[in-house]
């Protein structure tokens, strides 16, 4: 997309938060292009970080290079897990990503990352439900425009599935949930589908199988 990183620093400049991280798609040149047959874009909460950043942190750029440290890593391995045994047919095994930059940059390419809150949390890798809702709200019209820049073909939503529903679509009840047996549910309600799933750094809970059963129902 032409002028893809001009538009997208344009919507985050708009943002009432301070020090935000710069996030969105990974590799604007791959990702919009007919080779990417399928765009994924996952929404999620928001980033940590104890350490000082400079305004407009360039998330994009540490996902791509840095993610192997601890906290982020996580994240990255899992979903590019994902994709690739999507693309490849076969579950890879946890070892086979940890830690291998060269392993995650080809699934990485066909991907975007949203946070919900756009300055990271300092104070606990844990979201604080009591004051998250209020921001994803007032972040709402951001969130919103991110996403038609974006343009994916479908959201991973990671933990924030009811209040995309809510906020973004505007539906407030279950009435458009589609179930997957040994999936997660999900909705095309509003032209776009969004998958409720985990949060990619819940250890252990399945991630990524239960991902791929969803979507293969999807794309059957």
């Amino acid at each position: 997309m032409e002028n893809y990183e001009d538009k997208m620093k344009s919507i985050l400049d708009n943002s009432v938060e301070r020090n935000i991280w710069l996030d969105g798609v990974l590799d604007p040149d791959f990702y919009f292009s007919k080779e990417n047959n399928v765009r994924i874009l996952f929404l999620l909460r928001e980033a940590y970080s104890r350490a000082p950043l400079d305004p407009m942190f360039d998330f994009i750029d540490y996902l791509k290079n840095h993610s192997a440290s601890r906290g982020t890593h996580p994240n990255v391995t899992r979903i590019t897990q994902m994709i690739y045994a999507l693309k490849k047919g076969e579950s890879p095994s946890w070892s086979d990503f940890s830690g291998r930059k060269d392993k995650r940059d080809e699934s990485m390419k066909k991907i975007a990352f949203i946070n919900a809150k756009k300055s990271p949390n300092r104070e606990s890798k844990q979201t604080d439900w009591k004051t998250f809702p209020a921001i994803f709200e007032q972040n709402g019209p951001l969130l919103k425009k991110q996403i038609e820049l974006c343009n994916p073909d479908i959201i991973i939503c990671g933990g924030v599935y009811d209040l995309y529903k809510k906020i973004i679509l505007g539906v407030e009840d279950n009435e458009h949930d589609i179930e997957v047996p040994n999936g997660f549910r999900y909705t095309n309600y509003g032209g776009r589908i969004a998958v409720d799933s985990y949060h990619p750094a819940a250890f252990g809970r399945g991630f990524s199988s239960k991902i791929e059963t969803t979507l293969k129902e999807i794309y059957q």
